[in-house]
């Protein structure tokens, strides 16, 4: 099993994955009810995650025994079953050796796959670890969310919803909103900072605030040894 030093947290739509560090998400979905995420080093993709929510499990050995067939007709070679603790699955060699593994959450009433590429070689190691590593995240004792990715770690309110998510190089931008209180969360990750902060960041923070924004006060205290600037205020 690879240790932690080798391996990244990664926590989205209430969904904990442990990845191997060198593993970055490239494709996300916004959508709780229905989505997918697709994962890459830097040789090519190497992991889909899909969900979606089902009052029921569904019969995912015939779903298995039809993705087999179908694999078989087009060609695909050494089709098995494969399992890894609660997990049942299907492997396959059609282009690219790849393994698929299917499970039912019933707690939060969704089924979820993940399919795993191997451009080189199965490691079934790497895999039996991410798999054990999977695990919905529950909510905190004040029913808090949280969400880590892109260097982000975020612990929200109860029904905050993403609307947005924006990533370049240096950059990564998360939107929430939480319906009921008509509030809009925005969190940014940037890179780099050192080589073009020329400016105290209070400064430079009070100048991204929106122009409908009143200043209600700011304060300035160190948190994990960094120093962090805080500005408030209300919508004019």
């Amino acid at each position: 099993m690879y240790t932690s030093a080798q391996h990244a947290e990664w926590v989205w739509n209430h969904i904990r994955l442990d990845l191997p560090a060198d593993w970055e998400m490239l494709q996300f979905s916004l959508n709780p009810r229905n989505g997918r995420c697709g994962f890459a080093d830097r040789y090519g993709f190497r992991l889909e995650l899909t969900w979606r929510l089902a009052p029921g499990p569904p019969d995912y050995k015939r779903v298995l025994s039809d993705y087999a067939a179908r694999l078989e007709s087009d060609g695909a070679r050494e089709v098995r079953s494969v399992s890894c603790g609660g997990w049942k699955g299907l492997e396959a060699v059609a282009g690219v050796r790849t393994t698929r593994y299917g499970r039912y959450l019933p707690g939060d009433g969704c089924f979820t796959e993940l399919v795993f590429l191997w451009p080189d070689r199965r490691d079934a190691e790497v895999e039996r670890s991410m798999l054990d590593s999977f695990r919905t995240e529950p909510p905190g004792a004040d029913g808090e969310r949280r969400w880590k990715a892109f260097g982000l770690e975020l612990h929200l309110p109860q029904g905050c919803q993403m609307t947005a998510c924006n990533v370049s190089p240096g950059k990564a931008e998360w939107t929430f909103q939480q319906p009921k209180a008509s509030e809009t969360w925005r969190f940014v990750r940037l890179g780099m900072v050192s080589e073009w902060l020329r400016e105290d960041i209070g400064v430079w923070l009070t100048r991204q605030t929106p122009a409908r924004m009143r200043p209600a006060g700011t304060s300035r205290y160190t948190a994990n040894g960094h120093d962090v600037f805080a500005w408030q205020g209300t919508r004019s």
